[in-house]
């Protein structure tokens, strides 16, 4: 098979476990989205609603207002199937619900009055298609979720406080670069992550920005990765993760009860 386009969400997918990104892409086999990967999903709506109404106006939404549309996004979002995955999986269902509702609001009022404020948006959600070309012979996709005056910046949840190497390790934030140089024809200033997280004892909202940069150089180890992926994909080879990897558990993956490559016994110590 030809693959006609590439993302950075297929990439990462098939590069963390191909099996898994089978049975998602190639069979259609839809699982309830966990607890974590809604937070880190529903925490853009009321960003991007700030974000918005700044570009348009030059001002903030109300804080109340930010909050508001964080609260709706998260009761549409518990409104499906939900799985009980990362840190929510010993919890209770109507735990789980409270819980994330507790975060992303506090998140939300933490963006809107600690981050919002020194943020100078340019453009919001900006859609880009890289055409296929002899380094990559397939399309490149993708969505910049924030493009601003000091760089492109992109809100991430978190449990703790992220790894001081986080933006410096992202596939995601080059695959951003890349398109950012494709839509406006010159490299951003620096790009980054707000990361956002919630002591989990006392419940405190933190944050910490964590900027980067990217060279040719690294453009050029994300194109030879897009590549593997692509081919991989087109070869219909999908290598299931490691036994060891962090996402082949039931703590992280919702296809586990129908993984041939998922043994999910204990395993003797000694």
């Amino acid at each position: 098979m030809q693959l006609e386009a590439i993302s950075w969400s297929r990439i990462d997918s098939v590069s963390k476990c191909g099996h898994q990104y089978h049975l998602h892409y190639n069979e259609k086999i839809d699982i309830p989205p966990g607890f974590a990967q809604t937070r880190g999903k529903v925490i853009h709506q009321p960003i991007e609603a700030n974000m918005k109404h700044k570009l348009e106006t030059g001002e903030l939404l109300p804080v109340e207002q930010v909050v508001q549309i964080a609260s709706d996004a998260v009761d549409a979002a518990c409104k499906g199937p939900l799985m009980l995955d990362g840190e929510y999986a010993k919890l209770s269902l109507a735990d789980a619900k409270g819980r994330v509702k507790d975060e992303v609001v506090g998140l939300s009022k933490l963006h809107a009055t600690q981050l919002a404020p020194e943020i100078v948006p340019t453009a919001v959600e900006v859609r880009v298609e890289l055409k296929p070309s002899e380094a990559l012979p397939c399309k490149l996709v993708g969505v910049i979720d924030l493009v601003a005056a000091e760089g492109i910046r992109d809100a991430k949840t978190k449990t703790q406080a992220p790894p001081q190497n986080m933006a410096h390790e992202s596939g995601q934030l080059s695959c951003y670069d890349l398109l950012h140089r494709a839509h406006y024809g010159v490299a951003p200033p620096r790009l980054g992550f707000d990361v956002m997280w919630r002591t989990p004892k006392r419940g405190d909202c933190k944050k910490d920005t964590l900027w980067t940069t990217r060279e040719v150089k690294d453009l050029e180890v994300f194109i030879a990765r897009a590549n593997a992926a692509r081919r991989a994909i087109e070869a219909e080879i999908f290598l299931p993760a490691p036994e060891d990897h962090w996402v082949c558990s039931t703590k992280f993956c919702g296809y586990t009860g129908i993984c041939p490559y998922f043994a999910g016994r204990p395993r003797p110590t000694s």
